[in-house]
Order: C-alpha cells, then sequence, then structure tokens
C-alpha cells in the first residue's frame, strides 16, 4: 500500500460521499441480505460527489465504492412477523465537519468520518409496535440496544458508541437524522488504511430476560445477543474506501425460539466475532451473570434481584449484553 501522508485526509474527502444506510429491528436476530444500488442512484450518488468535490475543494471527486448494504429479517422464521427486511444497515466514509468546541482550532474544519446508519423500513412499522429511535438506542428500562465497535489498522486505534453500564437512559450513542434513520459517526484516524466494523443487538428474545430462562426449552427465555451487520474496509490507492459485507459474521435465523444450547452457542459466537474483529468484549449486563450458567434460573434471578437493589440495572428486566471498554 503506497504511503497516503500528508494527502491521506484529502484524498479521501474527495472519493468519499455521504449515504444512508440501515440496519435490522431490535429485539431479534435476522438473516441477513446484500442490497444493491440501481444504476439510477448509483449515478446520482456519484453526481452528488462530484459536486460535494466541487464545493470544498474545486475540483471533480473520484469514483465511489459500493455501499456493501446488508438486511435482516426477523431472526425466527416460525412467527407472524414475515421473510421481509425489517432494517437495512450500510456503511460509507464521508467528508464532514469536526464537532470539537467552538474553541477549538479544528471546530468546523472538514474531517474524514465513518458513518454507521439505521433505518427501518415499511415492513418494521407493519409489525413492530415500537419506538424505532428508542429501540436502537436502548432507552427503554430494559436498556437493549444496537451497539457497534470498530478497529482501525495500521494503529490498532478502535472506538464503540456503546454506553457504561449500570443505571442509564440509554445504552449506546445515536442521532436521529431528518428522514428518520440513526446514525452514528467516528473520525478516521491519520493513516488508517483498514477497518473493521461490527454491530450488534443486546438481546433479541422479546419480552424476556436471564431471569427467565427456567425450562428446557428456553423459547423466547433468556438473553441472546447477535451480530446484526459486519464490515471490512481498505482505503483504496485512489483515496476511496471500498466496503466488504462480512455475511458470514451475521447471526443465522433460526426456524424457531432458541433452546438453552442454542443460546450458548450463539452467544459465543458472537463474543468470538466481536473480539476477533474488533478487539472489544461483550459482557453479561449485570456482570455477576457472567459465571453462572444458563439452566441455573434460581442463581440467575437472585444475581439479577442483587444488582437491580445495587443500582447496577435499571430493572430486573435490564438484562442482556454491552460492549465493554476494555
Amino acid at each position: 500500500m503506497p504511503d497516503h501522508k500528508p494527502q491521506f485526509l484529502s484524498r479521501q474527502l474527495i472519493g468519499c460521499i455521504l449515504s444512508e444506510w440501515h440496519v435490522p429491528i431490535p429485539e431479534c436476530p435476522m438473516s441477513p441480505t446484500v442490497h444493491g444500488s440501481s444504476t439510477a442512484v448509483f449515478w446520482v450518488r456519484r453526481m452528488c460527489a462530484v459536486l460535494l468535490a466541487a464545493i470544498f475543494f474545486g475540483f471533480a471527486a473520484l469514483p465511489v465504492h459500493g455501499d456493501a448494504e446488508i438486511g435482516f429479517k426477523y431472526p425466527v422464521a416460525n412467527t407472524n412477523y414475515g421473510n421481509d427486511d425489517l432494517m437495512i444497515s450500510s456503511i460509507t466514509i464521508a467528508p464532514s465537519k469536526a464537532k470539537e468546541g467552538v474553541g477549538d482550532p479544528k471546530f468546523g474544519e472538514l474531517k474524514a468520518v465513518l458513518r454507521v446508519a439505521i433505518r427501518k423500513t415499511d415492513a418494521y412499522d407493519q409489525k413492530i409496535n415500537r419506538d424505532f429511535s428508542k429501540v436502537v438506542k436502548g432507552e427503554d428500562p430494559d436498556t437493549d440496544s444496537a451497539q457497534c465497535a470498530i478497529k482501525w489498522t495500521p494503529g490498532n486505534n478502535g472506538d464503540t458508541n456503546a454506553s457504561a453500564q449500570g443505571v442509564r437512559t440509554s445504552a449506546a450513542t445515536w442521532h436521529q437524522d431528518a428522514d428518520g434513520s440513526m446514525f452514528w459517526e467516528a473520525s478516521v484516524p491519520e493513516g488508517a488504511t483498514h477497518v473493521e466494523v461490527v454491530a450488534i443487538y443486546t438481546d433479541v428474545l422479546y419480552m424476556s430476560n436471564s431471569a427467565h430462562a427456567d425450562t428446557g426449552s428456553a423459547k423466547q427465555r433468556g438473553d441472546l445477543p447477535v451480530i446484526i451487520a459486519s464490515w471490512s474496509g481498505d482505503l483504496q490507492v485512489d483515496g476511496t474506501w471500498k466496503f466488504t459485507a462480512n455475511l458470514g459474521d451475521v447471526s443465522p435465523r433460526l426456524n424457531d425460539y432458541p433452546t438453552f444450547d442454542q443460546i450458548a452457542q450463539g452467544t459465543d459466537v458472537t463474543k468470538t466475532v466481536l473480539k476477533n474483529k474488533t478487539g472489544y468484549t461483550l459482557y453479561e449486563r449485570p456482570s455477576a451473570l457472567h459465571d453462572i450458567p444458563i439452566r441455573e434460573a434460581d442463581s440467575i434471578q437472585a444475581a439479577v434481584t442483587t444488582a437491580k437493589n445495587l443500582g447496577l440495572i435499571n430493572e430486573r428486566a435490564d438484562t442482556g449484553f454491552d460492549i465493554i471498554r476494555d
């Protein structure tokens, strides 16, 4: 890979265009699909990129690569939620203004920013009776949410939008766009040429929690974190970024609600992929559940009650997982 300094930032800004993306709905894993942009959309985006470059830099933009959009369905097939994508996710790196304080000399400067967005589909509105922004941000008393982690190389820089565990009003940092989609942005470190991005939902089993896992077949009982999106991105020689959707990382769709063994296996896979790709750890909420086997219902219930009494979680239903800043 050629040396990209000192023109690294300007080359990225030239070649990038903001695009919206979409993600899967919380509360349940979904089956991944790749969405391709139409020819018309492609040329509209290219024209916008040219205009952005002309405005910001005074010369034409370089080609824009695919967005690697990923669609997700309700995670369990044997339900009345159908087979339509409920959310679609995409990713891009684009120019954005620095958001430091007004007194900071970098405030307002253009910089390269990675943008992860989540948009609901029409099927979400038809099938899911919950506020989309709250579901993504984890603003209910049960703070399950969509969370992202990234790892840049070289330099091994990382970032996550997950909030610290404890009593909280939201579990992850997301902003709402004018069209209702949710997005999170992270600055691109100077010199970075590769990035791994993993998005999870912290528990997809609806109306359940670990304290309920007390039957031979867990059904809707227990907590199951899933990977809802995964990408690898590489800086190209022309200054653009190309993203690849890693569909093999995304949690598979199940035929029925999972058993204890499936919950344990699925949790381990999600933890392993997140750790291997980004270096971040996925940990139980409350943390006392980490060492308790899923079938030990009495111990789970006691630990959850204690955590609630100590102010470590919002309520007894506030169990699941979170990305932890190591």
